[in-house]
C-alpha cells in the first residue's frame, strides 16, 4: 500500500513541471509579436487603399479630361455653327445689298431714260416750234422779197414808161458791152456820162469798187447794168437820164 501511494506521488510530481510548462507555451502564444513583425502587416492594408485612391483619382482625371474634350468639341462645333451661320447671314446681306444696288441702278437708269426722253420730247417740240417759226419767217421773208421784187419791177416798168429812150442796137454794140470798158467820173448826183449818154443809178456805190476800176455797161433782161470785172458778183442797175 505504501508502495502504491508512493508511486502515485511520483507520477504527480513528474506531471507538475510539464503542466507548468504548457501554460507558459500558451502565454507565449498569447504574447504580442514585435513591432517590426507586425508593421508590414499593418502597412499592407494602408497601401492598398492609397493605390485604390490613386486609381480612382486617375479615373476621375481621365473622365474629367474626356468631359473637357467633349465640352471643347461641343464648343468648337457650336462656334463653327455660329461662324457658318454668320457667313451665311453675311452672304445673304451681301446678296441683298447687291440686289438693292441693282434696283437702285435700274431705277437710276429708268430715271435717266425718262429725263432723256423728256428732254428729247422737249427738244423735238422746240425744233418743231422753231421749224414752224422759221417757216413763218421764211414765208414772211418770201412775201417781203416778192413784194420788193414786185416793187422793183413796178419801178422799172414805171421808169421804162417814163423814159422811153433806149440805146439803139448798133450803138450799143459799138460802144457798150464787155469789150467796151471805161472809168466812171464821180458826181454827187449819182450820174455819169459815157458813149454820148447820161446814166443814173439809185443803189449805193459798192464798197468793194474803186472809182478808178474799169467798168462796162451791159444789158440783161431789158435793163442796163454797170458791172466791175474785178467783182463780177456785184452789179448796179442804171438807166438813161434826161
Amino acid at each position: 500500500m505504501k508502495t502504491a501511494i508512493g508511486t502515485v506521488l511520483l507520477l504527480v510530481l513528474a506531471a507538475i513541471p510539464a503542466y507548468t510548462q504548457e501554460p507558459d507555451k500558451d502565454r507565449e502564444k498569447e504574447k504580442p509579436r514585435p513591432a517590426q513583425q507586425e508593421e508590414p502587416k499593418r502597412q499592407e492594408p494602408q497601401n492598398r487603399p492609397a493605390q485604390g485612391q490613386d486609381k480612382a483619382r486617375e479615373q476621375q482625371n481621365r473622365e474629367q479630361q474626356n468631359r473637357e474634350q467633349e465640352r471643347q468639341q461641343r464648343d468648337s462645333a457650336r462656334q463653327q455653327q455660329r461662324n457658318s451661320e454668320q457667313q451665311q447671314q453675311q452672304q445673304r446681306n451681301t446678296e441683298q445689298q447687291q440686289q438693292q444696288m441693282r434696283r437702285q441702278q435700274e431705277q437710276q437708269r429708268n430715271s435717266q431714260d425718262r429725263v432723256r426722253n423728256d428732254q428729247a420730247q422737249r427738244d423735238q417740240a422746240e425744233r418743231e416750234q422753231g421749224a414752224r417759226q422759221q417757216q413763218q419767217v421764211d414765208r414772211q421773208e418770201r412775201g417781203e422779197q416778192h413784194r420788193a421784187q414786185q416793187e422793183r419791177r413796178d419801178n422799172r416798168d414805171a421808169q421804162r414808161a417814163e423814159n422811153n429812150r433806149r440805146i439803139r442796137e448798133e450803138e450799143f454794140r459799138s460802144h457798150f458791152g464787155r469789150e467796151h470798158r471805161f472809168r466812171v467820173q464821180r458826181h454827187d448826183d449819182r450820174r455819169f456820162n459815157y458813149g454820148g449818154y447820161w446814166f443814173m443809178y439809185n443803189d449805193p456805190w459798192p464798197s468793194q469798187w474803186n472809182y478808178d476800176d474799169d467798168v462796162y455797161v451791159d444789158e440783161m433782161d431789158g435793163d442796163y447794168y454797170l458791172i466791175d470785172p474785178l467783182h463780177p458778183g456785184i452789179r448796179i442797175r442804171v438807166y438813161l437820164a434826161d
